[in-house]
């Protein structure tokens, strides 16, 4: 019950995150999926060549966030009220995963399987 609650709570900055993911990396790839359900937010796409690309595709979350949040911090605006909710979806946002970090080094196993279904 409470991993579903926090699914449905984490929702928008999941897919928003995987919707950054999505737009990154179809700059490098034509095959790119994007699929979305209550359950999970997923965004799968063939190998991308360029390191750099690949990179920052799998980075582009944390990057924009973390862009985010220096701006924030620059300003010096306290957070109050609602405004807490905006720091921890931003921190759900940018936060990157295992995977995130796997695929952004080449070890993830995505990029070495040239064979795998985009759709």
């Amino acid at each position: 019950m409470l991993s579903r609650l926090l699914a449905f709570l984490s929702f928008v900055p999941t897919l928003a995150h995987e919707l950054t993911h999505y737009l990154v990396a179809r700059l490098g790839s034509d095959k790119v999926a994007f699929r979305v359900d209550l359950d999970s937010q997923v965004c799968k796409w063939s190998p991308i060549e360029s390191r750099t690309l690949r990179a920052l595709a799998f980075l582009a979350p944390t990057l924009a966030g973390s862009v985010v949040l220096g701006l924030w911090i620059a300003v010096g605006d306290p957070v109050e009220g609602f405004e807490l909710l905006g720091v921890v979806a931003l921190g759900v946002y940018t936060v990157p995963s295992t995977s995130d970090i796997k695929g952004a080094l080449g070890r993830q196993a995505a990029q070495d399987n040239k064979d795998r279904k985009y759709e």
